[in-house]
């Protein structure tokens, strides 16, 4: 398993595309996915950037699925992805070995959700928690915090605006009205 992440992102860079398929490949290696995202619309949204990413592989590449729906995808290979909105109770009751926090800074329950995943990830799973900054207060700015002066136990990421190709200091200076 990979070690566990907490990413600040820019905007628009394409990290929702990655994490999809990098979800795909874990189901497909026999492995449960939960992604966690801020509300229902979401993590539907996601999911389908999931199935884009499974039906678009090559025949020899892809297997089976045994189930599908909006928010799951079940492979033959045993694995499967849940996308689930961040409610009360979102994640409680299951054992997986990757769970994938979308735009955590704006999931309504971000700390229950965290406490209900966190003994997955104890017992040997990996989490990627993800999102753009959304003020300097909640769980994910604390978490992050915390991660970056080395406390959380998690490695930091930043993926900055300029990591999109096309992205340099002319459009930088648009995007600030300038």
């Amino acid at each position: 398993r990979g070690e566990s992440q907490i990413v600040l992102k820019a905007r628009q860079v394409g990290i929702s595309w990655l994490l999809a398929a990098f979800a795909v490949w874990q189901m497909r290696r026999g492995h449960q996915v939960l992604i966690v995202s801020k509300g229902q619309r979401e993590a539907i949204e996601l999911m389908s950037k999931a199935r884009y990413v499974y039906t678009h592989l090559p025949a020899g590449l892809a297997g089976r699925l045994r189930k599908t729906n909006e928010l799951e995808l079940d492979h033959s290979s045993g694995g499967r992805i849940l996308a689930l909105p961040s409610t009360e109770d979102a994640g409680r009751g299951y054992t997986v070995d990757l769970v994938i926090a979308d735009e955590a800074a704006f999931h309504p329950y971000a700390a229950a959700n965290y406490a209900a995943y966190v003994p997955t990830i104890s017992a040997g799973g990996q989490l990627l928690m993800v999102s753009k900054a959304n003020g300097s207060k909640g769980f994910f700015a604390d978490l992050w915090r915390a991660t970056v002066a080395g406390t959380s136990g998690y490695r930091e990421r930043f993926i900055g605006w300029h990591e999109r190709p096309g992205r340099d200091a002319a459009w930088l200076a648009d995007q600030r009205g300038h």
